[in-house]
């Protein structure tokens, strides 16, 4: 009962004193993208892999290390066989031996390397992930813009075309139209409903795509803030391009992975070398469980051993292993060249996607601005009828795809800004909006 009170008390007190409550703020694009990065299953997923290959740089560091394990047997014998094996009937052994590998031919050493690798590679692919799901939040957070300006749009023009379709009326029944106008009339109405109905379904799609990012129901509504009015961004395609080279977490795996398939080679060769293993153990042995008797003889054991283990034989397979890591190697050389070229073709790509959004934008102002003219002036000559209805629509009908025009090029552009920072690696400006 106590955890209701809460939920009715703000409305009570509003009715009471006559207060209103407040409506929830709109998201900003900051709150948006602390929503995705603290939420959304990718990070968690990229965390998770982060700190797997911590644990296994660790497991790997202590393979150099020495190592401590123990044994207990019992074994039960025959009198006479114990007799002459000189143990007790009931044989009791135990111990502890202290390994210290010496020399594995640079294999552990290597696959050390290779876990230092493969956690920085972890690292890197994090960052790739955080990239990638700014880049998401930003276009979904735009595209919602945009298709909210739409939805508004085509909200005005049905309402022009309900003014136009009363006066068509008023025309007709006094004779001035013929039916056919004003059944023209009619059907861009009825267009229009149509169309309206479209922009907010595409609304609502986009901020379904916000909401499922944001880990929300896919249905909750969900209100953005406005703040990012047209502003050039001043971008030279040098620059972008030698802060790709550097920046692009893709670029890092690319090298990373060079790297790895050459420690491979090395891992592969160990196998020409031998292996040299010092150990010391301590052994006690009796005819009881402790071990603290012993009537044939001493019940300790103390013994200390290097033992050195060469295969040096094995049909080739040894080579083979090198052959196929030497192949990777070059998979690897090769694919990072690709990867280079796939970075640099989605800059230039990016680039020139902001250069022709930045000047559309130029383009669309003005057209909405002669577009808003011709339509005052057909209004008026409809008024005066020395415009037919087919004058009047069709100057609607301009508006309405100048304004549209408008609405893409602009949040296109913030679109296409958010994709040249992802593409050049420019973390540092998604965390600048991230602040906004």
């Amino acid at each position: 009962m106590n955890n209701l009170l809460p939920r009715f008390a703000l409305p009570l007190l509003a009715l009471l004193f006559g207060a209103t409550v407040a409506e929830a703020e709109p998201l900003t694009l900051g709150q948006c993208l602390s929503e995705v990065l603290a939420k959304n299953p990718k990070m968690a997923v990229a965390h998770a892999g982060h700190e797997e290959k911590r644990a296994t740089l660790r497991a790997a560091q202590k393979d150099l290390l020495p190592s401590l394990s123990a044994d207990y047997s019992y074994q039960r014998e025959s009198s006479g066989a114990a007799i002459m094996s000189r143990v007790p009937e009931n044989y009791y052994n135990y111990g502890v031996t202290v390994s210290q590998p010496l020399f594995r031919g640079g294999a552990l050493v290597n696959t050390m390397r290779i876990s230092e690798l493969d956690l920085e590679r972890a690292e890197s692919t994090t960052v790739q992930t955080r990239n990638d799901l700014v880049l998401a939040t930003e276009k979904a957070y735009f595209s919602l813009l945009k298709q909210q300006k739409l939805a508004e749009e085509s909200r005005q023009a049905v309402v022009r075309l309900e003014k136009h379709l009363a006066d068509a009326k008023n025309y007709y029944e006094a004779g001035l139209i013929p039916k056919n106008d004003l059944l023209t009339s009619e059907l861009e109405l009825a267009q229009g409903r149509q169309d309206l109905v479209r922009a907010q379904n595409q609304a609502k799609l986009a901020a379904t795509s916000l909401n499922i990012l944001m880990r929300q129901p896919a249905d909750q509504e969900v209100q953005v803030a406005d703040a990012f009015a047209y502003t050039p961004k001043p971008v030279e395609w040098t620059a972008l391009l030698a802060q790709a080279r550097t920046q692009r977490p893709e670029l890092r795996q690319a090298d990373i992975d060079t790297q790895r398939a050459a420690k491979e080679v090395n891992l592969a060769q160990a196998e020409y070398f031998p292996s040299i293993t010092l150990s010391a153990t301590y052994e006690k042995q009796g005819d009881n469980p402790g071990a603290d008797s012993n009537p044939y003889g001493t019940t300790e054991i103390k013994s200390a051993q290097a033992v050195a283990t060469w295969k040096f034989w094995a049909w080739g397979q040894s080579r083979d292993r090198v052959a196929a890591a030497e192949r990777r190697q070059i998979k690897a050389r090769e694919t990072a060249a690709l990867v280079q070229d796939d970075v640099v073709l989605q800059l230039r790509e990016a680039y020139l996607n902001l250069e022709e959004t930045r000047q559309n934008i130029g383009v669309t102002e003005k057209a909405i601005t002669q577009a808003d003219e011709n339509y005052r002036i057909n209004e008026s000559r409809y008024q005066a009828q020395v415009a037919t209805s087919t004058d009047l629509l069709d100057a609607q009908t301009l508006l309405v795809k100048a304004k549209t025009n408008y609405w893409n090029a602009v949040y296109d552009y913030n679109i296409a800004s958010a994709t040249v920072d992802w593409a050049s690696g420019a973390t540092e400006v998604s965390d600048a909006r991230f602040a906004q």
